[in-house]
Order: structure tokens, then sequence, then C-alpha cells
């Protein structure tokens, strides 16, 4: 699935701009799409305040419930946006576990806040301009909306030698990459156009001194655990066998 998002503020009251959608302030495009897995990839809540989209899948969405009491949530996207009205959702976001990528844009504020997951298994590739924010999940797409995408020989060199790309640096210049963990906040009101917080880091897990057969036990319920929460009833699974 390919989604692109461009958001424009030159004007005397900025606003944002997608195309092929019907949201007046602030809409976001996909690419068009049978595959049944993309449409239960993408979660939209949209309401006269705020509009919302999440991309991915999110694992411990049963103890997210639980734990802000919340019963008349309709999808993933409507959930998010009951615990943004809160003023919980920076606290909630550190706390959620899967593969996501979360767009929220709040009418009344007129800001647009974009989140990552903890590993940054969704890349989300940006440019800034002075007039223009572009995201996308494709590089090439962002590259496509520049007027002159610059290549960064010192990335390309890097990638020649590691074959992987340091920090948050692409093939090109003048375009980054969100990093895992992060939200960026497009204000539009204090003319801020981006704001980077990150949210968590690997130093906030803590050694836990175990002898070795407890490290085992306790291995075998991680991944028993982690599967059970990855687990969809509703969809087909599959089991690979490689040979060697």
């Amino acid at each position: 699935m390919e989604f692109t998002g461009i958001a424009l503020a030159w004007r005397k009251r900025p606003s944002l701009y997608l195309s092929e959608t019907n949201e007046s302030d602030f809409t976001f495009t996909l690419c068009n799409s049978e595959k049944a897995s993309d449409k239960e990839y993408l979660s939209e809540f949209k309401s006269n305040d705020i509009t919302v989209w999440v991309i991915g899948e999110i694992y411990n969405l049963s103890t997210m419930v639980i734990r802000n009491h919340i019963t008349e949530a309709n999808n993933l996207a409507h959930l998010i946006a009951l615990i943004y009205a809160t003023g919980k959702i920076d606290k909630e976001i550190k706390k959620l576990e899967g593969e996501f990528f979360i767009q929220i844009y709040d009418k009344e504020r007129q800001q647009l806040k974009l989140i990552t997951d903890k590993l940054g298994l969704i890349p989300i590739y940006y440019s800034q301009t002075d007039f223009q924010f572009i995201w996308s999940n494709r590089l090439s797409a962002v590259a496509d909306m520049l007027s002159n995408p610059i290549l960064d020989t010192s990335a390309i060199v890097c990638f020649m030698e590691l074959e992987y790309i340091l920090g948050n640096k692409t093939l090109f210049e003048n375009i980054g990459i969100i990093e895992p963990a992060h939200s960026i906040t497009l204000d539009f009101q204090s003319k801020e156009l981006i704001k980077k917080e990150q949210y968590w880091s690997w130093n906030e897990i803590t050694a836990n001194p175990i002898d070795f057969e407890k490290a085992v036990d306790l291995t075998a319920e991680c991944f028993l655990s982690s599967i059970e929460k990855r687990f969809n009833q509703q969809k087909e699974w599959a089991c690979r066998l490689v040979a060697a």
C-alpha cells in the first residue's frame, strides 16, 4: 500500500490539502488497491473536530481499551481519536505495540501529528520547504513531488559500503526519514511547520539479572505471548517451511 500527503502553508490562512478525498481542510491519498489485506491495513475516523488515519496494526489494543475505559470505539482510528480527545495520546503511544503509522489532524488547533511505531517498521519519508511538507511511505513518491530532488553523495557512499544508510538520511539531501518512536507536529497557528519529539527509546528497557534456566522459560513465555498478540482468527494463516 502506498500513501502520500502534502501540507501547504504558504497561504494567508494556512490549510492542508491532498487530492482525491472529501475532506476540505486535510485529506489523504492512498494508492488504488483491491486487496482485502490493504483495506484491512487502513483504519479511518472522521468527525467535525478531528480526522485520524492509522496505517498498520496495534497488537495490545485490549489492554489500551481497558486502561482508558473505552467502550464505544468503532475501529482502531476511532479509538485513537477518543484517547487524543482526553489529552493522553502522548502518554499512551509509549505503550503501543505493533507496526503502525498514525496521523491525527486537529481542526480546531490546526495541527497535524504524525506518529511512527517504536521500531519504524513502516518507513515514513518526508521533505520540508518554506511552503510545504510532504510525506509518504515511498521515497520515490516524495522525490516525484519535489521540483529539484538532490542526490546525497555521502548517503550513496554509505550505502555502497554498508548496504544500508545510517541515521535519518536517504539517498536525497532534501528528503529525510522520520525516526522510529517519534512524533512530528505541524502547527499552523504558531507557524511552526515541524516539531519533532522522541516518545520512547531503548534506554527505557532496564536489565533484569536472572539465571539461565529462568531466562529460557521466560523466552518461551514471551515468544508464545507475542504470537497470541498478533494472531487474528479472522485471517487466513500459513506456515512456511524452508529447506536449505
